[in-house]
């Protein structure tokens, strides 16, 4: 689930701020390294005719590690495009990487989102 606000700074232009949480992981793995199956992000995004670019603070639940040790802690990049369906439907594909001094993976993401 994405839970977040928008805001538009000019004509096309929106600035956003997004909250996405708990994510699961079917294997339990993230790359090399065993998570259990949460993944929580908080960041900030920057919309252009579509277009975004978006950089969040990742908290990982691991279960072999103590949750308040920093390598717990990663950061996400997105770069990806949103269509918007209707009113309240959007559809959303990105690449995504996540980085930390311990966990490097990339990716892409498809997702739908539903405004209310």
């Amino acid at each position: 689930m994405v839970v977040g606000y928008e805001w538009p700074l000019m004509a096309d232009v929106k600035h956003g701020v997004e909250y996405t949480g708990p994510i699961s992981s079917s294997t339990g793995q993230l790359g090399s390294q065993n998570v259990e199956t949460t993944l929580m992000t908080f960041g900030y995004k920057l919309t252009y005719s579509g277009f975004y670019g978006k950089a969040a603070y990742v908290k990982l639940d691991r279960d072999d590690a103590d949750l308040e040790r920093t390598k717990d802690r990663a950061m996400m990049y997105n770069i990806g495009y949103e269509h918007a369906l209707n009113d309240t439907t959007t559809l959303r594909i990105s690449r995504d990487r996540l980085r930390s001094n311990v966990v490097s993976v990339t990716g892409f993401s498809v997702a739908a989102l539903f405004l209310f």
